[in-house]
């Protein structure tokens, strides 16, 4: 007996491939989008604890079960205007290289399918973002910027160790 293959299961797989899902997320009054698959847990924001010596976008540190991880400031990096702080504001736990950051964000309002080809290349709706964002969305009549959170997290990361090699070499 000949041995049926499903074109059902091919479209769907090739349909996968190019899709991803997002989470919407706010930084003040602008929508941004990750890959979910980039982002590892969202928490509640909680206290942060002052650390010395630390990067000018990061805030301090906070402890989630055994771990102390650095809270990025996104408002800053990104040179948003923000509202005070609220019950929406939540942590997006990222990890990248093996290194754990918490970005700081005011609300997380969805969770998006689309395909990558619906990504624009960033253009003037970008400006002055262009550097941390890798594309631009269109979703229920909203702009979204995929933000580049890899280069984001290697900025700060190479930037405080570059400092302290610095300081260490000439104590």
């Amino acid at each position: 007996m000949k041995e049926q293959t499903s074109v059902f299961s091919e479209t769907t797989e090739s349909q996968e491939a190019d899709q991803l899902e997002v989470i919407l997320y706010e930084v003040g009054d602008v929508l941004f989008a990750i890959d979910i698959l980039n982002v590892r847990e969202i928490i509640q924001t909680s206290e942060v604890a002052e650390s010395p010596n630390r990067h000018p976008y990061v805030d301090g540190v906070v402890q989630l079960r055994d771990e102390w991880i650095p809270v990025v400031n996104l408002a800053t990096v990104l040179n948003v205007k923000t509202h005070e702080a609220s019950k929406e504001n939540k942590f997006m736990i990222l990890e990248e290289s093996r290194n754990k950051m918490a970005f700081h964000v005011q609300r997380v309002t969805k969770i998006w399918r689309l395909r990558w080809s619906d990504i624009e290349a960033p253009d003037e709706l970008a400006k002055g973002l262009e550097s941390n964002v890798s594309g631009v969305l269109r979703i229920d009549g909203r702009i979204a910027f995929m933000l580049d959170e890899e280069k984001i997290m290697m900025d700060i990361i190479s930037e405080t160790v570059i400092k302290q090699d610095y300081r260490k070499r000439f104590r």
